[in-house]
């Protein structure tokens, strides 16, 4: 249960990188991928109502039983960590 945690967490976190990704957070950073570069969206509001649908629906999976309490904290945990990646990396390129 644990690996399905970790990889819906993966997929949470790329989705998530996806709508926080813009070209203006990441100026020519030299270890990205160029995709994210050429990327023009990038909307935080849009990032943290995708958090909470995920979280939400992460807390119904754990409300059905105590098995899925590790796969639904590991959800959590990879896609929030992919949320607060983002935002240090778009700091980090401003200065």
């Amino acid at each position: 249960m644990a690996a399905i945690g970790v990889g819906l967490g993966g997929g949470a976190f790329a989705i998530l990188a996806k709508l926080g990704a813009s070209a203006s957070s990441f100026p020519s950073h030299p270890r990205l991928p160029d995709a994210v570069e050429r990327n023009t969206g990038g909307s935080q509001v849009a990032q943290g109502f995708v958090f909470f649908v995920l979280v939400y629906l992460a807390a119904l999976v754990k409300a059905q039983s105590l098995r899925y309490f590790g796969l639904s904290l590991l959800f959590i945990i990879l896609a929030f960590s992919g949320e607060a990646l983002l935002q240090w990396l778009s700091i980090g390129a401003e200065h």
